[in-house]
């Protein structure tokens, strides 16, 4: 039996201000004082679930990759398809490497991927079982089948569900790889950094793996010469074919026309017609001179008589007239030598012809002597008329061989006028085989290019190496077991002080004299402890 003890007003009664300063603080460490068995259940609660949490979340590992991409065929060559003019064109290596994450991003190579792979083998990612007894392996056994049983029941059967229901899943299976892709360019480098993240070392390693091979693969399809060169082998056939026929065509022509070394018959052609050009000029001065000279000497036997004095017999001699006579003889020479050469305006012409008519009328002036007079024919006169016939015979075959020389030139004109309209047929005909050998020789310079680019295409040649391949990750990302635990116990220690603070403002006891106050309107006089409170019952 317990005994009564008094009540000792020191100890266990405590008189009570009407304030004390400090009692805000004092109240809520009371709070949490009365509240600490629920603020300690919440934190322990939280704590442990986080662990749990924690505990049963799969790992999670990544798989990293660096691509470096370098200036290649694709930076600077030109297309093989492109065979017109072509313009320089600036490129950054940054617009590659951009245009390079796009193409890592895309989702044509994240359907590339899970069609080699498969939507099962991307979804369904072994657990990587390192805790207790295979606890989180079971756990996620368990999901898994029980998703799988259903993905089963949805797809069973041959009917059109099945093929939506295997084409939803081959796009979870795209949007999941795509989630779970990393891709990053690597600062003031040409590298570009991958990475994936997958519940197990090797999925995530063989996942990356088939991406960069989809990924080398696509890269050359885009990069790709837009024609094959099989386009160009036709083409270049074609081409052949008509350049064939073309300079056989050229041959025949130039064999039915005998149009062979066309330039050098042209200029043949030309030089024979500017000899005989130059013969007819010659004999059309030899013409004119001819006929000078006749016209000449038939001025000189203008007036004069065939027959002469050959013998006059007078009373005496007249040899003045006779000297006269020898003189006027040679000065009539001369006059028709001068006169077949020159104009009838050349000096000595002149002169001759004045000392002609001097002579002429001093003989006139001499005095006849009669006596007996004997005639014949004149020397001179019969010379001049030979000479006559001579130059009218001389003038005959000079208009014949000018007669022929201009036949033979209008026929060298024909056949050069011939040639000219041939050679522009010629031209023409060989400026089309020129064109279609140039063409041939792009062409096959073309198909060339082409087939080497296509070579490389098909060996998966192309600016971009892998410089580190897929590595197999020993160690796992996540989860952060510390970093979640501290989380968990931040978050148990503030949940279960508002918890507490939530319990005191529903409670409606009485617990404090600030709340006797505050409640019931009353001073408090005293206070005791429930500990002195039990002891005094």
């Amino acid at each position: 039996m317990q005994t009564r003890q008094p009540l000792q007003l020191g100890s266990a009664l405590t008189l009570e201000p009407e304030s004390r300063p400090g009692s805000s603080l004092r109240e809520m460490l009371a709070v949490l004082f009365r509240r600490r068995k629920a603020v300690l259940a919440f934190f322990l609660s939280v704590t442990f679930a986080a662990g749990l949490f924690t505990y049963f979340m799969p790992k999670t590992y990544r798989s990293d990759t660096k691509l470096l991409v370098k200036v290649g065929r694709e930076s600077v060559a030109v297309d093989p398809a492109v065979v017109g003019p072509t313009m320089a064109v600036t490129r950054d290596m940054r617009n590659e490497i951009n245009s390079e994450v796009q193409l890592l991003t895309s989702k044509t190579l994240a359907e590339k991927t899970v069609d080699v792979l498969g939507p099962e083998f991307v979804l369904n990612a072994p657990i990587r079982d390192e805790g207790l007894f295979g606890v989180r392996r079971g756990f996620h056994a368990a999901v898994t089948g029980l998703a799988g049983l259903a993905d089963s029941l949805n797809m069973s059967g041959d009917g059109p569900g099945g093929a939506e229901a295997q084409a939803e899943l081959r796009e979870e299976a795209v949007i999941t790889l795509m989630e779970n892709l990393q891709v990053s360019p690597e600062d003031l480098s040409n590298v570009i950094w991958l990475g994936y993240k997958s519940s197990d070392p090797d999925t995530a390693n063989k996942i990356l793996s088939t991406l960069v091979d989809q990924y080398q693969r696509q890269h050359v399809d885009v990069y790709s010469s837009q024609a094959q060169p099989a386009f160009f082998e036709s083409q270049l056939a074609d081409i052949g074919a008509r350049l064939k026929a073309k300079q056989q065509e050229l041959e025949a022509f130039k064999g039915r026309f005998k149009l062979a070394a066309i330039q050098s018959q042209t200029q043949l052609l030309i030089e024979s017609i500017e000899g005989l050009q130059n013969r007819i000029d010659e004999t059309n001065a030899s013409i004119e001179a001819s006929q000078a000279r006749i016209d000449a000497q038939r001025r000189a036997l203008q007036g004069r008589s065939e027959t002469i004095v050959l013998n006059r017999v007078e009373g005496r001699a007249n040899t003045a007239a006779e000297g006269i006579k020898q003189q006027l003889l040679e000065l009539r020479l001369r006059e028709i030598d001068l006169s077949s050469r020159y104009a009838d305006s050349y000096r000595p012409l002149v002169q001759v012809r004045e000392q002609i008519r001097v002579a002429r009328e001093a003989l006139a002036d001499e005095q006849k002597v009669g006596g007996e007079i004997t005639t014949g024919i004149d020397p001179n006169v019969q010379a001049l008329q030979l000479a006559m016939r001579t130059e009218e015979a001389e003038l005959s075959a000079a208009r014949a061989r000018k007669t022929a020389l201009e036949g033979q030139q209008a026929g060298l004109q024909d056949r050069l006028s011939f040639l000219v309209s041939k050679e522009r047929e010629v031209d023409s005909m060989e400026r089309e085989v020129e064109l279609l050998k140039q063409d041939y020789a792009n062409f096959y310079d073309t198909m060339r290019r082409a087939a080497i680019s296509n070579a490389m295409d098909k060996s998966l040649v192309s600016n971009v190496s892998v410089i580190e391949p897929a590595t197999l990750p020993m160690l796992p990302l996540g989860p952060r077991t510390l970093v979640n635990l501290v989380l968990g116990a931040i978050m148990g220690i503030l949940g279960g002080i508002a918890l507490a603070f939530l319990l005191e403002y529903f409670d409606q006891s009485l617990h404090t004299p600030d709340h006797v106050r505050n409640r019931i309107g009353l001073p408090v006089l005293a206070s005791v402890s429930k500990r002195d409170f039990v002891q005094c019952i």
